[in-house]
């Protein structure tokens, strides 16, 4: 499995989407805003990643989607991504998460 994506924190635009599949997530989500741009690494586009025009965000926003495990099991996943930024003040990068099932009480 291999995604490329940009991820910039520049000024934004209205009514930006994030790439089918993905979601904004985070302690302070409506902060930020994704949509896909013609700007690529490599292929044909690029998702981009930013805070809103305006807003001062109090925490972290992330862009990302949530799959099954069960057609990766027993498999290596690597992931492969070119991150852009502009005016980052902390931190910003690509990260690879596998959760367990959620335990039931």
């Amino acid at each position: 499995m291999m995604t490329t994506w940009i991820l910039t924190s520049m000024l934004s635009t209205a009514h930006a989407e994030p790439p089918e599949g993905w979601f904004l997530a985070g302690s302070d989500a409506k902060a930020y805003e994704a949509d896909v741009v013609e700007e690529a690494h490599t292929g044909t586009g690029s998702a981009r990643f930013r805070s809103k025009q305006g807003e001062k965000p109090r925490g972290f926003g992330t862009m990302m989607q949530q799959m099954q495990p069960a057609d990766y099991t027993g498999n290596r996943l690597r992931m492969t991504a070119w991150v852009k930024t502009d005016d980052v003040a902390d931190w910003a990068g690509m990260w690879l998460r596998v959760d367990g099932a959620p335990i039931r009480c």
